[in-house]
């Protein structure tokens, strides 16, 4: 059963107990939707980390992560399901391979480079704009500048573990692919591409 159908009968049977106003009862229904979405989509994660034995790494990943994603943006899948099952497969193998390149003696190498090229990336392509979030012009700046912002701080935080705490070394490589995860994701390919 999809999550809007659920919400929107529940908000049927709140009208109809004369809970609620019919007149909200569309506001109350997407606001419900999206919750249940949420919870939906953390119980799955919590169990694909608890699956994969990554529980710390899907923290760590999702710290450095999130703040990015929400300013810079990036690829959008066209539906909630899509996004969501591309969305682990993607953060699943992330943090593995994170979790191998930890174990070569040029993981700190491969992380500072990667940092620069998603220093780059951030600097050159964000925010990126999509169908399913527009943002204003007013909106775009703010999002650039914070976007940026984000990006040192975090870059700092891990080049700090790199030389001052080397044995947290696969949380500092899983916290790099991430970063480096919504670096790819804010390339214009279609721009980049087009003829």
């Amino acid at each position: 059963m999809r999550y809007e159908t659920i919400s929107n009968q529940i908000m049927y049977k709140l009208v109809e107990e004369k809970r609620i106003n019919d007149e909200y009862r569309e506001v109350y229904a997407y606001a419900l939707e999206k919750m249940l979405a949420g919870i939906g989509n953390a119980i799955l994660l919590l169990l694909t980390a608890l699956i994969f034995d990554i529980g710390i790494e899907t923290i760590v990943f999702l710290s450095f992560y999130i703040p990015i994603r929400k300013y810079a943006g990036g690829l959008h899948a066209k539906t909630r399901t899509s996004c969501v099952m591309i969305s682990l497969i993607v953060m699943v193998t992330c943090m593995k391979l994170a979790m191998v390149i930890s174990n070569t003696s040029m993981w700190s190498c491969i992380s500072l480079i990667t940092l620069f090229i998603v220093i780059l990336l951030i600097n050159q392509f964000a925010p990126m704009d999509s169908i399913n979030k527009r943002l204003s012009s007013k909106n775009w700046i703010k999002h650039k500048i914070i976007s940026k912002y984000i990006t040192v701080v975090e870059s700092l935080i891990l080049i700090g573990g790199i030389l001052f705490v080397p044995d947290l070394k696969v949380y500092i490589m899983t916290a790099t692919m991430a970063m480096l995860l919504v670096g790819i994701t804010i390339i214009p390919y279609k721009k980049l591409w087009r003829v």
